[in-house]
Order: structure tokens, then C-alpha cells, then sequence
């Protein structure tokens, strides 16, 4: 995957040896996004201190980028639910760093657009507050993180 940081609407482009760095706008960098490119987030307050102490990722949310028309958004799950929200107000508002993953492997605008499809039929789902906080009770407790659900469609998300 590539690998693009976004610190507000300034970019930081990390090379694949993670030492080459380069510093870009964000509108430079926006027409290389494509739909279904994943965006992970890296916040600072107290919520995002408590997700990385228990799930040991430096990342505390994620979210998927789709272009909707013109306009390039992003879609994820947020307390209020599923939903979907321009990225350069959701860059501008998030206290904290985005980094943005494209899959090194080119994959067709007919498979992006039904990554797309699917995300859109999650829209205006509930937010899964319990599985969420079961999921840091778990961590807490240290209890087996690696226990499979069955396969199935979620009726509330969380993220």
C-alpha cells in the first residue's frame, strides 16, 4: 500500500522505505485519491489515548474515501452512525494525523465502485456503542482478541 499522511490539510508522502519524506497540499494530492482507498486516523484526545492503549495500534479510526460526484468524501462510523462527510472538512476538524492507503496492486473502477455500493448501503446504520465497549472490556481483561464472528452484515457499526 501507499502510504500519505494528511496533518491538516498539509500532507506528508512517505516513501516506501518510510524515510523518504516529502511534504505536499492536500488539493495536490486530492485527484490521486480513488474510491474505496482507506484512510486511517491517528487522534490525540482522550477517547483516541483509551482506543490505542487497548487495542495497541496507533491508529484510533478509519474511514473510506469516495467520491461522490466531484466532491471527495469519506464514510465512517462515528457515535452518531454510518455516515458520510466531505474530507477536507473531515481532515480540518479531526484533532490529530490521517494517513491515507491505496493498495499497491491495481484494482478495477468496476471493483472500486462496488467497495462503493457497499459502503453506501451501510449509511445511516446505528452506532455499535456496546460491541464497542465489550471490545475495550475485552482488551482490558486481556480476554482473546482473535475470536472470529461469524460471518454476517452488522446491523450497527463501529469503527
Amino acid at each position: 500500500m501507499t502510504k500519505i499522511g494528511f496533518d491538516s490539510h498539509k500532507i506528508i508522502l512517505i516513501g516506501e522505505d518510510r524515510m523518504d519524506k516529502k511534504i505536499a497540499g492536500y488539493k495536490e494530492v486530492r485527484p490521486q485519491i480513488k474510491n474505496g482507498d482507506i484512510l486511517m486516523y491517528k487522534g490525540r484526545g482522550i477517547m483516541s489515548f483509551f482506543i490505542r492503549w487497548t487495542t495497541d495500534s496507533s491508529y484510533t479510526h478509519a474511514g473510506i474515501a469516495v467520491w461522490w460526484n466531484k466532491r471527495l468524501m469519506v464514510m465512517e462510523a462515528v457515535m452518531r452512525g454510518v455516515v458520510i462527510t466531505p474530507l477536507s472538512r473531515n481532515i480540518h476538524r479531526h484533532k490529530g494525523h490521517v494517513e491515507w492507503f491505496s493498495c499497491r496492486q491495481e484494482i478495477s473502477d468496476e471493483d472500486r465502485l462496488r467497495m462503493v455500493i457497499f459502503a453506501q448501503e451501510e449509511l445511516g446504520k446505528k452506532y455499535a456503542t456496546w460491541k464497542a465497549i465489550l471490545l475495550g472490556w475485552k482488551a482490558l481483561i486481556k480476554k482473546d482478541l482473535g475470536e472470529r464472528d461469524r460471518l454476517r452484515r452488522e446491523s450497527k457499526m463501529f469503527c
